[in-house]
Order: C-alpha cells, then sequence, then structure tokens
C-alpha cells in the first residue's frame, strides 16, 4: 500500500467518523431540545462558564468552627427524636424509629 492510498484510506475514515459524530451530536441535541424546550440548550451557559462565573463571585467564607458543627449535630438529634415522638404518637408503639 502506496503513502497516497494510505492518505487517501485515513481520510475517508475520517470523514465518514465525522459525519458520524455531527448525526450523533444532531440526535443528541434534539433529545436534548425536546425534553429541556426549544432552544433551552442555546440559552444556557456552558458547566465551565457557569461554575468558574460562580466560583469567582462567591466571597470565602470561614470554616465552620467546631461549636458550629456541634450545634448542627444537636439540631439534627433532636429533630430525629422529634420524628420518632410523633410516629409513636400518631401510629403507637416503637416499631417506626428510624
Amino acid at each position: 500500500m502506496s503513502a497516497r492510498t494510505s492518505s487517501t484510506s485515513f481520510r475517508a475514515a475520517l470523514g465518514s467518523l465525522s459525519e458520524t459524530v455531527k448525526s450523533h451530536h444532531n440526535s443528541v441535541q434534539a433529545a436534548y431540545e425536546t425534553y429541556y424546550g426549544q432552544g433551552a440548550a442555546s440559552s444556557r451557559p456552558t458547566p465551565d462558564a457557569s461554575r468558574s462565573a460562580s466560583a469567582s463571585s462567591i466571597p470565602k467564607q470561614p470554616a465552620a468552627s467546631p461549636s458550629t458543627w456541634q450545634k448542627v449535630k444537636k439540631a439534627a438529634k433532636e429533630h430525629h427524636e422529634a420524628v420518632n415522638s410523633a410516629y409513636e404518637l400518631y401510629y403507637g408503639g416503637k416499631s417506626g424509629h428510624y
């Protein structure tokens, strides 16, 4: 096989791949627009653009102190106990503990 034939075969394969990729892209785009509505894709920013824009616009906040974490754990425990109490009151017994 000569270099010219090899190059031609490569170009033909590349062209076929390009057509397949375009066809796939168009079908995915059509499905997206069907699901989310016409023009939804063009009006939304790309994930990378929105991620970088949102990351730069949010001011850095100090890390939560251990006492903040203790308060969150306490509130969650109290909520859990309240849900269990409501369940017992409504259904009776202790069979539904979460």
